[in-house]
């Protein structure tokens, strides 16, 4: 039998969940995510980026869209620092230490306000469809090779692969990594790098 303290409890948790301004509340956080998950529906946007998006499968979108919501854990169509270095720890397998995080968000916040939009995301992620400048690749191989040795580990590979928004979801990465890695010491040399994100990944010259 219930003690009379613990029906108390649950009677006034029942009432506040009841309560209007929590139903105010919930109503609000509903209609900022249908907002959010229609944002590549907003006529600017799709405008602008069109060309771009459509060059992606809708299972790609489908995926980017998902992880985009479920980091977006305040419900403003937007990622923050913390969001969105969690939901580049879950592409990556590791988050950003604060020095890498400060420079992939400049790389992908373009208005340069502290957050990343679905659009911006989208934006970054099409660079794979456009040529890399070869200095641009330079910086990110060196930029993430963190001991300096002139290689990159898979963990690192990955980060510069996000960083440059190649293709971060491309099917069977570890085996394409282990391809290339020709003296299977598990870690890319720059010329392995290359050959990794060109002729791997993009299948074409650098």
């Amino acid at each position: 039998m219930l003690s009379y303290a613990c029906v108390n409890k649950v009677g006034k948790a029942l009432v506040k969940a009841l309560s209007p301004e929590s139903g105010l509340r919930s109503v609000i956080a509903i209609q900022k995510r249908n907002q959010c998950r229609n944002d590549e529906d907003n006529a600017a946007a799709k405008k602008q980026y069109d060309e771009q998006e459509s060059q992606f499968t809708d299972q790609e979108l489908n995926l980017f869209k998902k992880l985009f919501l479920k980091y977006d854990r305040d419900d403003n169509c937007k990622l923050d620092r913390w969001e969105f270095n969690q939901f580049a720890k879950f592409l990556v397998g590791r988050s950003y230490n604060s020095i890498d995080l400060e420079k992939v968000l400049r790389r992908v916040d373009e208005n340069r306000d502290g957050y990343v939009t679905w659009v911006e995301l989208m934006h970054h992620f099409a660079k794979k469809f456009v040529p890399q400048q070869k200095d641009r690749v330079a910086i990110a191989f060196n930029f993430f090779d963190k001991d300096n040795d002139g290689r990159l580990e898979y963990w690192e590979t990955k980060q510069a692969v996000f960083y440059l928004g190649e293709d971060i979801l491309a099917s069977e990465m570890r085996y394409k990594f282990d391809l290339v890695d020709t003296d299977q010491d598990g870690k890319l040399t720059w010329v392995e790098f290359c050959s990794f994100l060109c002729g791997v990944l993009r299948k074409q010259a650098l």
